[in-house]
């Protein structure tokens, strides 16, 4: 799936899909941002792994050195952070019933998340932090439902 990311520099978007063991990034002029990334090219692409770590060492940064978090070199809202970090950890269509346990370089975001939340309640808006707290609760839950119908059926 498919995310806008918002930049504090005017005018700016990043895009970021996650497709084919990959997250491609690219810069668009805000009034330009194609309908539909996949076939567009990407100015950076991670693997999935790759870009949990990319995402933890920006929030230990931002919560540790308060050094505003940038994807491509433009420094991103904390609103476009937290939902890129959602997206790192769920892309679009996980939650599904059927979905199956986070991998575990996702679920180690997660625990580690929940375990910086008073930091990074200090450094983020209220709305956000609430924001970010929520869809990991969430999250969390579908994985260890997703984790115990697995371990179920062993």
């Amino acid at each position: 799936m498919s995310e806008e990311i918002s930049t504090l520099e005017e005018g700016k978007v990043i895009t970021s899909l996650a497709a084919f063991g990959e997250y491609r990034l690219a810069v668009h002029d805000k009034d330009n941002v194609p309908n539909h990334f996949l076939f567009i090219g990407s100015d950076k692409a991670y693997g999935y792994e790759e870009y949990c770590d990319v995402l933890r060492a920006l929030w230990e940064g931002f919560v540790d050195k308060c050094e505003r978090p940038k994807l491509l070199g433009l420094p991103i809202s904390d609103y476009g952070f937290v939902e890129e970090t959602l997206h790192c950890i769920a892309p679009g269509g996980w939650g599904s019933p059927s979905a199956p346990p986070l991998a575990p370089c996702r679920e180690s975001f997660v625990y580690w998340l929940i375990s910086k939340s008073p930091e990074i309640q200090a450094t983020i808006g209220q709305n956000e932090f609430d924001y970010l707290n929520r869809e990991l609760e969430s999250i969390l839950q579908i994985h260890l439902g997703s984790k115990q119908k697995l371990e179920s059926r062993v």
